[in-house]
């Protein structure tokens, strides 16, 4: 047997147990944007629907991971989804006078 270093040939392996799945506790319910708390940087952030409760989690790749409640009543929050309108950049905007 050839020995190569960082193996410990000594020791034999021990049994790999398989990892043991789970059902989330939310519910995803939709992507958005949001900002970065620290540094405000536009990011993705997904809705979750958690306990009867409206959740943001977000992740900005230089402050981490943030999650946040921004709804009490998940029902009424989606009930009333249905009245969103899509949001339009400033540029698509029609100009007052």
């Amino acid at each position: 047997m050839i020995d190569t270093p960082g193996r410990n040939l000594a020791a034999p392996s021990a049994p790999v147990m398989p990892l043991r799945k789970r059902d989330a506790d939310y519910v995803f319910y939709e992507l958005t944007r949001s900002i970065c708390p620290e540094c405000r940087r536009v990011i993705d952030a997904q809705i979750l629907l958690r306990h009867n409760k409206v959740y943001m989690r977000k992740r900005c790749p230089e402050h981490g991971t943030f999650e946040a409640l921004v709804y009490g009543d998940a029902e009424a929050y989606t009930s009333a989804a249905k009245f969103n309108k899509p949001g339009r950049s400033r540029s698509s905007s029609p100009r007052r006078s």
